[in-house]
């Protein structure tokens, strides 16, 4: 697997989960990023990489992946994710998660008849597509494009 830190849950209900203290600092914190000479383009890779294994190999994710809960662990010079609140998780059917694993390469290929196609096998319906298929193609173009670092937005 992909180096990370998970805490352990040490008590868990229907409405509550508790899970042991785990040291770090906030992901987007930038002075400590750069205190501790933390490679951000490989702490993120390493980010997306956890998040692809829940997808689309696992089949079970954090359903609230947001920055909020996440945060690094430096050991060794080495920048560790650090994974918080599974609290909100989903598990995927097998159905499910080839099709989410197929809609994100047709995505990456920019390949439209291969979108169309994971997509339907999901259950998602566009009303658009068969009418006005190049709309479909104008979408994914705009969800999917190089928006640049956040300090040039």
């Amino acid at each position: 697997g992909i180096p990370a830190v998970v805490p352990r849950p040490l008590f868990a209900s229907r409405r509550c989960l508790v899970m042991n203290f785990v040291d770090g600092f906030k992901i987007t914190d930038e002075v400590a990023l750069s205190l501790h000479g933390v490679d951000r383009d490989a702490l993120m890779g390493r980010v997306v990489q956890i998040y692809a294994q829940q997808l689309f190999i696992d089949g079970f994710f954090n359903a609230d992946p947001h920055a909020g809960n996440l945060m690094v662990q430096v050991r060794g010079g080495e920048a560790l994710p650090v994974l918080l609140d599974f609290g909100m998780t989903v598990r995927l059917s097998e159905r499910q998660r080839l099709g989410y694993a197929k809609l994100a390469l047709a995505a990456q290929q920019m390949d439209m008849g291969a979108l169309q196609a994971a997509m339907a096998s999901l259950g998602i319906a566009n009303t658009q597509s068969s009418e006005l298929p190049e709309r479909d193609l104008a979408f994914w173009r705009f969800f999917l494009r190089d928006t640049g670092p956040r300090d040039e937005a």
